[in-house]
């Protein structure tokens, strides 16, 4: 216990313009990280799921990129999971400056 006492990382009380900003950049990055990564096959499962009898979309699959609309869907992530990282951070600061809660391994 008393080494988390000492731990900087632990007991920094301060949520300022900069950390907002590292929080909205860090999560925001890491948004559009893993909308391209997984985005090739998230479509292939969307064609999957949107093929029917009449309408088979693996066929036509064959001739359109994997990574068509990548762009757009990496663009709308970056604002969605920089407020959703904002908020997990903001969350931790405010849970950490209640005295009353404790958080044991």
């Amino acid at each position: 216990m008393d080494a988390e006492n000492n731990n900087p990382q632990l007991t920094n009380q301060t949520f300022n313009y900069k950390t907002t900003l590292v929080s909205i950049g860090a999560g925001g990055c890491a948004g559009m990280s893993i909308d391209f990564a997984l985005y090739p096959v998230d479509t292939i499962k969307t064609r999957i799921q949107a093929s029917s009898k009449n309408i088979d979309y693996q066929k036509t699959a064959l001739d359109v990129s994997k990574y068509r609309g990548a762009l757009t869907a990496m663009l709308a992530s970056f604002p969605c999971a920089g407020m959703f990282w904002l908020s997990y951070e903001y969350s931790k600061y405010q849970l950490r400056g209640c005295n009353n809660l404790t958080f044991n391994q």
